[in-house]
């Protein structure tokens, strides 16, 4: 947190007295590497999207009016939003979990404005559609030419702006409105669906911190009844080996005992084999470099070991999940 303070007091700070001056100094790429690197500090994944959602903030704040012009509900909702993250990522006291979820509060505001902008201007040109097909209908010859490079002027701007969906602005609005809605949705979901995600492995994390191994364990036997249910009832061997490797109860005491650093490294190398057994080949070198990884733990070149650990095992769940996913929809063709 206090990176991502320094970076805003020495190099956006004294720029925020225009417009132009905030937006040009936002897009100078070495802030824009140094707060990608602030921003991954406090959570590993993010990315140069959440740079460019989180510094946007700062145009949003300082200058609303002339974002917006004329605000509306939604508008106003950005706006408080963008407060509260300018306030929570200035307060010393507020923790990385606060300032990820002042974050995810000021995305979502902004996809949602988004959306809400974007069909203005859809209905902006529409309008100027037809009311160009009505003055072309009922005008006199002489003036068709100069009506008609406005249309080709309009269809330029209208493909610059809309790209793929320039041709179902024109041909179906009706259609249009409900595929921008549909994918802004998705979009939505996802990104709910990922940032609750964020804070339940977050939370792992914290418990972890505190010697509290209940959720781990119960992650690691969802994982075993997912490898189990990959396998034949008729492969007794390997279902009696998977439940050998994967003893929650027995990695539950030796977790509370202090001694489990090697059980843990040797059930994430297990299930990662697992992975590269049973998945498919072209992420079998993803595999051998999270089995590269598993290596480093609890050794002196790892830093952060908690965080690596819970990076790891979130990668096993992931994967699991996608590879129990593929096989069900594979079983209901056969």
């Amino acid at each position: 947190m206090e990176n991502i303070r320094k970076i805003f007091l020495e190099q956006i700070n004294n720029y925020t007295d225009t417009f132009n001056n905030l937006s040009s100094c936002l897009l100078n790429s070495i802030m824009l590497g140094d707060t990608l690197s602030a921003l991954q500090q406090i959570k590993p994944t993010y990315t140069r999207t959440n740079i460019k959602q989180f510094l946007s903030h700062y145009i949003v704040y300082y200058f609303p009016n002339e974002v917006f012009g004329e605000t509306n509900p939604v508008a106003e909702r950005l706006i408080e939003s963008s407060k509260n993250l300018y306030n929570t990522h200035l307060k010393k006291e507020s923790s990385s979990i606060e300032f990820v979820n002042a974050l995810n509060e000021y995305t979502i505001s902004l996809i949602e404005w988004q959306r809400f902008d974007k069909e203005q201007l859809i209905g902006t040109y529409r309008d100027a559609y037809r009311l160009l097909s009505e003055i072309k209908v009922s005008s006199p010859i002489e003036i068709q030419e100069p009506i008609e490079q406005l249309e080709n002027t309009l269809n330029k701007h209208t493909s610059q702006i809309f790209g793929k969906d320039t041709k179902k602005i024109l041909d179906n609005e009706e259609e249009t409105r409900k595929n921008i809605l549909q994918e802004d949705t998705l979009r939505i979901e996802k990104f709910v669906y990922d940032s609750l995600h964020d804070l339940y492995w977050q939370d792992i994390a914290k418990q972890l911190e505190e010697n509290c191994f209940d959720n781990l364990c119960t992650v690691i036997e969802n994982v075993k009844v997912c490898m189990l249910s990959l396998l034949s009832q008729k492969n007794q061997t390997k279902r009696d080996e998977i439940e050998s490797c994967l003893d929650v109860a027995f990695l539950k005491n030796v977790l509370n005992v202090g001694m489990a650093q090697n059980q843990v490294k040797c059930l994430l190398k297990y299930c990662l084999t697992f992975l590269r057994e049973y998945g498919q080949p072209c992420h079998d070198s993803e595999i051998d470099e999270l089995i590269k990884t598993t290596d480093l733990l609890y050794t002196t070149e790892v830093k952060n070991t908690i965080q690596l650990l819970i990076n790891i095992i979130r990668q096993i769940v992931v994967r699991n999940n996608v590879l129990v996913s593929v096989i069900d929809q594979f079983s209901n063709y056969l």
